[in-house]
């Protein structure tokens, strides 16, 4: 089993080591920010990946030290959910789905030819 833990924190990356080390009796990969992250999974297909979630997008290589909530760059998942482009797609999957929704109960929306029709939308 192949396990990649991304984690910028030391004294949280070194208690997930141990945690890690303990139920599987290995060490996994180790790395600090988001682009070492990005190579290590395009070089090896990972079993499992522990992922920080407030994770930087600088590493301890960085001229930047400060760490993970210290930061006051948003994290990698905080960019791609205020991304414009993200915000639309989900805004059109709920739309979608709710019409689909409304339609299978019999109260989507009105056809176009039919304007007399009561409409949700």
């Amino acid at each position: 089993m192949k396990i990649l833990l991304i984690e910028d924190e030391t004294h949280k990356r070194d208690e997930i080591i141990q945690c890690v080390q303990e139920v599987y009796s290995f060490l996994p990969d180790v790395v600090d920010g988001v682009c070492r992250a990005v190579l290590k999974v395009i070089e090896v297909d990972y079993d499992l990946i522990i992922l920080d979630m407030a994770l930087s997008t600088f590493g301890d290589s960085a001229d930047d030290n400060k760490k993970g909530s210290q930061k006051e760059e948003p994290s990698t998942l905080e960019k791609v959910a205020n991304n414009t482009i993200v915000k639309s797609m989900v805004r059109t999957a709920g739309n979608t789905i709710v019409r689909s929704l409304l339609g299978a109960l019999g109260l989507g929306g009105r056809s176009r030819s039919s304007s007399k029709t009561k409409s949700w939308f």
